[in-house]
């Protein structure tokens, strides 16, 4: 606490990510300003920096913060540098500085330390598990040649080589489209590979879909959103299934699938029941 009686309290995710920012996920929530004085602060100017160079100074002011309250600031969304995310090849950490100025004299600062992920890594199931959404690509150009593999596998084995998703309303049909896409997928002779070498404690690293087709390489988590990408595009609902040291992926087979992005850990008896019915 400084001499004015003000602090301040900062709740921020602990990670920040590419796929945060793209997703347009929150990183800061709330931003408090506490005063323990018996007069109220006026004017007050709030600073928001994240070195470095992951934000441009971000500026908040506060009319009065009241005498032995709190002032919470609100609607908080200073954007991160996305050119900066997108390039950043290896974890690294960085410095949320939060400070209070009354004119120009510094009043109260708040200095917290975050991670901010490599572009292509995945946080995990511990914190924001849902981000694994953003790796699946559907629009990415280098699945055309796939998608036409695809297509010609279905002709064979259904006489359409229409890639129509729910279209026709048959579960045969969609089960179909499923088969041609494994299909097409296991001719590329993809071979299992650990994760990209790096320093994660959770989560991990997840090629692209030019990295896994052009390499012939991928962890089960690198094949599960590639298949998942394929199956997205072709018009079918995918999911992700995640089990302790393995991913898979799997495919609804009517329109009316789950509309939640994330069933939850311990989700496997959920999961069974939605699949009965």
């Amino acid at each position: 606490m400084t001499s004015s009686g003000l602090t301040i309290e900062v709740r921020h995710e602990p990670r920040l990510c590419y796929a945060m920012q793209q997703s347009a996920v929150p990183w800061l929530h709330t931003i408090a300003l506490h005063s323990a004085g018996n007069e109220p602060i006026d004017d007050v100017r709030v600073t928001i920096e994240l070195a470095p160079a992951l934000l441009q100074l971000h500026t908040e002011l506060v009319a009065t913060v009241p005498a032995t309250g709190t002032f919470a600031l609100p609607r908080l969304d200073p954007r991160l540098d996305v050119q900066v995310l997108a390039n950043l090849v290896e974890r690294q950490r960085a410095e949320l500085r939060v400070t209070a100025y009354r004119g120009e004299e510094l009043i109260a600062q708040s200095v917290t330390d975050l991670e901010v992920l490599a572009y292509n890594e995945w946080p995990g199931v511990t914190a924001l598990p849902s981000l694994l959404a953003a790796f699946v690509q559907p629009n990415h150009p280098v699945l055309a040649a796939v998608l036409r593999e695809v297509g010609a596998r279905v002709l064979a084995t259904t006489g359409s080589s229409a890639l129509d998703g729910y279209q026709q309303n048959d579960p045969k049909r969609a089960l179909a489209l499923v088969g041609a896409v494994h299909e097409a997928l296991r001719s590329h002779g993809i071979t299992y590979v650990n994760p990209p070498p790096s320093f994660e404690r959770v989560g991990q690293k997840v090629r692209t879909p030019e990295q896994v087709l052009g390499d012939r390489l991928a962890t089960c988590l690198d094949l599960a959103v590639l298949y998942a990408a394929v199956l997205e595009h072709i018009g079918l609902r995918s999911m992700v299934v995640l089990q302790k040291g393995h991913a898979f992926v799997g495919a609804w087979l009517t329109a009316g699938s789950s509309p939640d992005a994330w069933l939850g850990a311990g989700s496997a008896v959920e999961l069974r029941k939605r699949v009965d019915l």
